[in-house]
């Protein structure tokens, strides 16, 4: 790669992180980017690593990446270079991982890109200035400066082996005291989402508008251009009817993301995962329709085929209340039900999942009704996630009534590795189960009632 600022080769690293024992084939990515004014700072910041090891035990393949370093603080239009080499940069890491994607088993088309101030810019711009007529004057030949070149044309991995052009704009962004060069690169409602994460006291990057390093306006010949953060980027997004979060604090200044030790604040990792999940990687649930009207056979037993429709998931699990599955494809979205000719009740249970594992909504079908009702799959919860020793599985009030409680974990390859059967509920209708005996890594909980009727939960863990 040539640094245009310094007209020399350079070589620009990332480090990966990847989900332990995890054999999910397309598991999404984050890609993060380091702050440090486009002056300094290196990948293996110590925010930047716990951001990518906290997402990796929650299922991402992860990375921290360089980028090229250096900034004009005397011309605000020449400032804009900086801003563009780093985006140009992140697109290449961005390059490397769809055209990499069996290698790491990873969904080239859920590539998403964060990073905190600098970083942030870098993440930002990556998926809103993304037209070649975008970009600013001074990164093209600009008084005797160097033509930075197209969005894509700094690094590897720039076509598939079929010749067809790789993208290097990631699917979706999470910005930590951020900011955008002009609102306008956001154009409309079918934009990339994006969650930010800012401060109103940040003094070095503007939460609204105005130069980044307003400490040192008072220093004579320092010149940047103005920049707009999270609380334009929110504006603009309602404007246009553009899907976003903003997270606004009072008092975190430039360190959004971290406290004064240096260590993560908890809401980065769940509102951003929550984020991701919602937007990108839950399934839509669908609805269950009959292909053909009761079929009678000799026995006088009732046969069903259903199928889901309108569903984006990639496999079903399906519950049946009065009756028995006995025939359904691979993806299991079709299924043959025989119904049992003296039940009193039948319904039909379906929960969607997607490729990368995510859950959606559960949807039951009463067949007696003819109705449907959509349950969110927060039916109840497991905290801590990630657990080292002990994690707690709440029951919510309509499944308290339980006595007992069946709890089933598995690994990674389907494995039954625990199977118990839980009474000692406490007064916050609360199972705690040891988990210590396990090895650290990813699995898969469940818990169902006692008589095996219902599931109460099914979710990934994360141990220590």
């Amino acid at each position: 790669m040539k640094n245009h600022m310094e007209k020399k080769h350079v070589t620009l690293k990332m480090d990966i992180y990847t989900p332990s024992d995890d054999k999910l084939k397309y598991k999404p990515v984050i890609i993060f980017a380091y702050g440090g004014g486009f002056v300094n700072g290196k990948r293996t910041e110590k925010s930047m690593v716990q951001l990518c090891t906290e997402f990796a035990k929650r299922g991402f393949v992860t990375a921290t990446i360089d980028y090229r370093l250096g900034m004009n603080l005397t011309d605000s239009e020449l400032a804009k270079r900086a801003v563009y080499r780093a985006l140009q940069d992140g697109r290449s890491a961005v390059r490397f991982f769809r055209k990499n994607a069996t290698t790491y088993n990873i969904d080239p088309n859920k590539i998403f890109i964060s990073g905190h101030s600098a970083g942030g810019f870098l993440a930002i711009h990556n998926v809103y200035l993304n037209k070649d007529s975008e970009r600013p004057a001074s990164t093209r030949n600009y008084f005797g400066r160097l033509d930075l070149g197209r969005l894509d044309d700094i690094g590897e991995n720039k076509y598939y082996k079929n010749g067809e052009k790789i993208s290097g704009r990631a699917n979706g962004v999470m910005a930590m005291a951020g900011a955008i060069g002009e609102l306008s690169y956001i154009e409309n409602a079918s934009d990339i989402h994006g969650i930010y994460f800012h401060s109103t006291d940040d003094s070095t990057v503007p939460f609204e508008s105005g130069e980044p390093f307003s400490f040192l306006n008072w220093i004579p010949g320092i010149n940047l251009p103005t920049v707009k953060g999270g609380g334009q980027i929110q504006k603009r997004s309602k404007n246009i009817g553009l899907k976003h979060v903003l997270n606004k604090y009072s008092g975190r200044g430039h360190s959004v993301h971290t406290n004064f030790f240096g260590n993560l604040h908890d809401d980065i990792i769940s509102e951003t995962a929550k984020f991701f999940y919602i937007n990108f990687l839950k399934p839509s649930t669908g609805k269950i329709l009959s292909i053909n009207d009761n079929l009678k056979t000799k026995s006088s037993t009732d046969i069903q085929q259903y199928e889901i429709q309108q569903s984006n998931a990639t496999f079903y699990d399906w519950e049946i209340t009065g009756g028995k599955i006995i025939n359904q494809n691979d993806a299991k979205e079709k299924i043959t039900i025989q119904w049992n000719e003296n039940s009193s009740k039948r319904a039909i249970t379906v929960t969607p999942y997607s490729k990368h594992l995510a859950k959606g909504d559960e949807l039951i079908f009463n067949i007696n009704s003819n109705s449907y009702l959509i349950t969110s799959k927060n039916k109840a919860n497991l905290f801590p996630n990630p657990a080292k020793h002990i994690i707690n599985l709440k029951l919510n009030n309509e499944q308290s009534y339980q006595k007992e409680v069946l709890i089933l974990i598995f690994n990674p390859l389907g494995q039954k590795i625990l199977d118990k059967t839980i009474n000692n509920l406490n007064k916050d209708n609360i199972i705690p189960l040891d988990i210590s005996h396990l090895k650290s890594g990813i699995y898969i909980f469940k818990a169902i009632t006692s008589d095996q009727s219902r599931e109460i939960i099914s979710k990934r863990i994360f141990i220590k």
